[in-house]
């Protein structure tokens, strides 16, 4: 049986490459990224730095359960990715070629969001969603990063992911998130142990890195009692500039290969949920 799914997988995937050019090498390559973690904490900086903590934060939560649920199941089934010797294979992201391939995260990250955040959408806007997370499945194909069964299991866990957390969501937004001097112990306990979970399933340690500075910083801001504030327009435009601009300066120089560059990663997280919305409410909000 397990023969017979292979042969059908790679027959697929032969067809499926066949129809390969390079418009759309190019058209797939920018698909696939919206299934990539890293545009989404793009959109959880600029949800987070509108003022929607939030919803920037049921993103990071989407991000982090899927990259954690998916490693898992990487590591246990152990599928060695499509072979450049057997396929055209188009490496678009970080994944080195010797990660495993079932199931596919990118679909799963695209499926999660897209159950979660469905609900709060109009029907254009859901059509729309939809068709994005199919191309994104069918991009991790066409690119070569992934077989059919893959893809398929990813969506399927994605979307039970994106599904559940809804359900669990109205729960999470009336707690209010917010620390007691009497919880610090317990919350930094739960982060160290995230953290080891973290690292010990996720495959990408960067990202890892990230969510944690993301949670600290969250949690940190919380015990504060710093709240998103109505800003104007010049002053909103500012703050996600700068706040981009630095963002990508220190990802960048983390990507660079420094020492302790996972530090530099956990920092990126940080400056989005702590370190800059501070210095903003510190200085330009009050000026």
């Amino acid at each position: 049986m397990l023969e017979q799914v292979m042969q059908f997988d790679n027959a697929f995937l032969h067809a499926v490459q066949a129809i390969s050019s390079q418009p759309l090498d190019l058209l797939m390559a920018g698909i696939t990224l919206f299934g990539n973690p890293v545009f989404w904490l793009l959109i959880v900086a600029f949800l987070y730095w509108q003022g929607k903590e939030h919803e920037s934060f049921h993103l990071v939560n989407l991000i982090a359960i899927s990259s954690i649920v998916i490693g898992a199941v990487k590591n246990i089934v152990a599928r060695p990715r499509p072979s450049a010797n057997d396929f055209r294979v188009v490496s678009t992201d970080n994944f080195s070629l010797d990660t495993y391939s079932f199931p596919s995260g990118h679909s799963s990250l695209i499926a999660a969001n897209f159950f979660y955040l469905k609900n709060f959408l109009k029907k254009n806007l859901k059509i729309i969603f939809a068709i994005i997370a199919v191309l994104v499945a069918f991009s991790r194909l066409y690119l070569g990063m992934h077989y059919l069964t893959d893809v398929i299991a990813g969506l399927i866990i994605g979307s039970i992911i994106g599904w559940a957390y809804y359900r669990l969501a109205g729960k999470i937004a009336h707690s209010r998130l917010q620390l007691t001097k009497s919880g610090d112990a317990i919350a930094i306990i739960a982060i160290l142990a995230a953290a080891i979970i973290l690292v010990g399933l996720m495959q990408s340690i960067p990202l890892s890195a990230a969510l944690i500075g993301y949670y600290l910083g969250f949690f940190s801001l919380k015990e504060i009692g710093l709240h998103g504030k109505e800003l104007s327009r010049q002053k909103f435009i500012t703050k996600q500039a700068i706040g981009f601009i630095v963002l990508l300066g220190i990802t960048a120089y983390a990507y660079s290969g420094p020492a302790f560059s996972v530090l530099w990663y956990g920092l990126a997280g940080f400056w989005i949920s702590c370190l800059w919305p501070l210095i903003f409410d510190k200085t330009i909000t009050h000026d």
